[in-house]
């Protein structure tokens, strides 16, 4: 018998969490929806690099990180799926309290995510 994963849709109306971030020079803005009991459903990503590759590769990033979630994929495992990427931009990381450095954006995304949410799981 072949049981294919079911995916869990957000509420319509649902809370969530923004951040407005800083790494290498670009302002990286995440924002999060949440299911009733508070956990991450859903990831929104955006930066001011305007029609780049960079900005249209993050937020197809968000979409499938957003999907996996929707059909049961622990945020545990796309933490640790993505903890050693590397690539630009990186560095520094301004305005949040647990996040200092980071490697790629999807480090950084993970990083926040993990921090923010790994404890509600």
């Amino acid at each position: 018998m072949n049981i294919l994963p079911q995916r869990k849709r957000l509420p319509k109306r649902r809370n969530g969490q923004r951040w407005k971030l800083h790494m290498g020079g670009h302002a990286i803005h995440i924002a999060t929806g949440e299911y009733e009991d508070g956990k991450l459903g859903e990831v929104f990503i955006d930066m001011n690099a305007e029609g780049t590759a960079l900005r249209v590769m993050t937020m197809a990033f968000a979409i499938a990180v957003s999907l996996g979630l929707q059909y049961g994929v622990p945020l545990a495992t796309l933490v640790h799926a993505f903890r050693d990427l590397a690539g630009e931009p990186d560095g520094a990381v301004s305005w949040h309290d647990a996040v200092r450095t980071a490697r790629s954006v999807p480090h950084l995304v993970m990083q926040v995510l993990d921090a923010e949410y790994g404890r509600r799981t």
